[in-house]
């Protein structure tokens, strides 16, 4: 079971990525899959995909990517579909993510759980 503790910074729910773009100088994003990225995303997904053509780890692997000035953290959750597959991986991997990004010097971060990850 993972530890839990106090959160050390505010937080702020948002609903639309769009509120939140001038406030966070890091993005952590929880997904399965670059590619299943809706197109709202638009940028962020095209640099996505431009890392991931050049980095074989990409998908597996926690990745900080410099963007428009920012950091995005990309945190895969690994396969869903097996019968072992449930939430765990989803939290483990913003978990992951946020360390990453604390690590990185993040001081104001904006998580977002893809949408293919509604319903896990």
């Amino acid at each position: 079971m993972a530890e839990t503790g106090k959160i050390l910074f505010p937080v702020t729910a948002v609903t639309e990525l769009q509120d939140a773009q001038t406030q966070w100088d890091t993005l952590v994003i929880v997904l399965n899959s670059v590619a299943n990225l809706p197109g709202y995303f638009g940028a962020i997904k095209a640099a996505l995909e431009a890392v991931q053509m050049v980095d074989n780890a990409f998908s597996s692997k926690v990745s900080l990517v410099p963007f428009e000035g920012k950091r995005l953290i990309v945190s895969p959750t690994g396969p869903l579909n097996r019968d072992q597959d449930d939430v765990r991986r989803c939290s483990d991997a913003a978990e992951a993510g946020v360390k990453r990004a604390l690590s990185a010097g993040a001081k104001c971060l904006c998580l977002v759980a893809a949408p293919e990850l509604k319903g896990v």
